[in-house]
């Protein structure tokens, strides 16, 4: 399996250079360290993934885990077996809080769940030696449990290295009322814990949600001036609070949304042919490239 994985990287398949490479888990998870219901049983998945892991280690390239402890696949999982509804946030009328849109959402403030995700991070960390960890859906963590699991991992030797960034947002309405891991608070976020910039994101590109809005690579006329907020991380704009230039992940395209490439073709064509070579369109990627990759603080591609 080893030398599977190694020789699947040197073709190409999947491509890096020294830079991390995002692993993204298995969505349908019951628990944050491995229980699976499908594909196979906990045990074989999990022996996959470190026989995966040592051939990243072995080919020089870092893995950032993609972790989701904000929900689980259902609510029959183990953690709500163990101590029924502690785990995860309820409404008044005693339903799940949904601001995952999975159905629920993990109570990161309460003592015991702050301790199971910390304990858990550190774990991969120091057993699995990950690189990083992006947070699905941060918003719907508490800003002092993810101050403490930062400060826990910089305790760690070489803890400082290890990257920690999310999705600075919701899935929907929670009950999660008290200093959310979001863009509103993130001045009382540590300064080495990074957010998914959309302000960054929508004056490249244009707007995620409607598909036809352009951006200031398509001709969107008055963005320059937020293209210099961009640049600057935002620091001198009035637009984020306080923070350090350093919270800031610029980038154009992730898993979710329109890809850069999609989204510049839908600007400009109501019927697109993705597959087509436009030279108007590749233009317009070079110089979303030129301009986030030049901002403070740190860039985020999508391979």
């Amino acid at each position: 399996m080893k030398q599977y994985c190694l020789t699947f990287l040197k073709r190409g398949l999947l491509a890096a250079s020294g830079g991390p490479l995002i692993l993204a888990m298995i969505y349908g998870i019951l628990g944050a360290n491995g229980q699976v219901t499908s594909l196979a049983p906990g045990e074989v998945c999990m022996g996959i993934v470190t026989v995966t892991l040592l051939a990243f280690i072995a080919a020089g390239i870092g893995v950032v885990m993609d972790v989701m402890y904000n929900h689980m696949y259902r609510n029959e999982n183990p953690l709500n077996s163990t101590v029924p509804y502690y785990f995860f946030r309820q409404n008044p009328d005693g339903s799940f809080s949904n601001g995952s849109g999975c159905g629920n959402e993990f109570a990161s403030e309460r003592p015991m769940a702050r301790k199971y995700l910390i304990d858990s991070v550190l774990y991969w960390a120091q057993e699995y030696h990950i690189d990083g960890f992006r947070f699905d859906l941060m918003g719907l963590y508490d800003v002092d449990t993810m101050n403490e699991l930062r400060a826990a991992l910089d305790a760690l030797p070489g803890g400082r290295d290890i990257l920690m960034y999310g999705e600075p947002w919701q899935g929907g309405g929670s009950q999660l009322h008290r200093y959310e891991a979001n863009k509103a608070n993130l001045a009382m976020l540590s300064d080495r814990i990074g957010i998914f910039c959309d302000n960054t994101r929508d004056v490249i590109k244009g707007g995620c949600f409607n598909a036809r809005e352009p951006g200031y690579v398509e001709g969107r006329p008055g963005s320059f001036w937020d293209i210099g907020g961009a640049v600057a991380a935002w620091c001198r704009s009035d637009k984020l609070p306080a923070h350090s230039p350093a919270q800031i992940v610029s980038y154009v395209s992730a898993h979710d949304n329109f890809t850069l490439w999609d989204k510049l073709l839908l600007v400009r064509y109501a019927r697109p042919e993705y597959t087509a070579a436009d030279s108007a369109a590749l233009a317009q990627n070079r110089l979303a490239a030129g301009i986030y990759l030049t901002c403070m603080g740190m860039p985020f591609l999508l391979a």
